[in-house]
């Protein structure tokens, strides 16, 4: 059944009919309507999850990047503790944050607690932090090969000694 209403036709079916009433109208069928079983509804999976039909059942899995289990799925940190001491929490991810730190010329980067932190190099000192960085220590080298040479003679002469004592 159609009527026209500002110039355009509005069309229903006639009570006890069903379906499209611009196509076809049909009675309905006998016996009550039965609705498709979704085994996704309510979602069981949680968030951070995708979930897939299989077999009649809900299939649940983390969302690549997170980890867990559904419905417990979570991302790899949400704040710097969640990561290990030498990464920083960024963007739900645990980084090395020397990655985003700039340090200066002869300077390298550390992490530690999660923040990253500029050093001078091994005889060097001056501002790593700073675009200029750090300059070599003067006699730093002589120093080192003095300290480097004891030590090595102190090795060698407790071996020695514990070899003899042993007559």
């Amino acid at each position: 059944m159609c009527n026209v209403i500002n110039q355009e036709p509005i069309c229903s079916c006639f009570e006890g009919y069903t379906g499209n009433p611009s196509h076809e109208c049909h009675k309905p069928p006998f016996g009550p309507i039965v609705q498709e079983y979704d085994p996704c509804d309510p979602d069981p999976c949680g968030p951070y999850s995708q979930k897939r039909k299989r077999n009649g059942y809900c299939s649940c899995s983390c969302l690549p990047g997170y980890r867990g289990t559904p419905p417990g799925c979570r991302p790899e940190c949400e704040i710097d503790p969640d990561c290990p001491q030498n990464k920083a929490c960024r963007d739900l991810k645990c980084i090395d944050p020397c990655v985003e730190k700039n340090c200066g010329r002869r300077a390298d980067c550390r992490t530690v607690n999660h923040v990253a932190t500029c050093y001078c190099k091994h005889t060097f000192t001056g501002d790593p932090n700073s675009e200029k960085g750090c300059h070599k220590i003067e006699g730093a080298e002589s120093i080192m090969q003095i300290i480097t040479n004891r030590t090595v003679g102190l090795h060698l002469l407790s071996s020695i000694f514990l070899h003899f004592s042993h007559y």
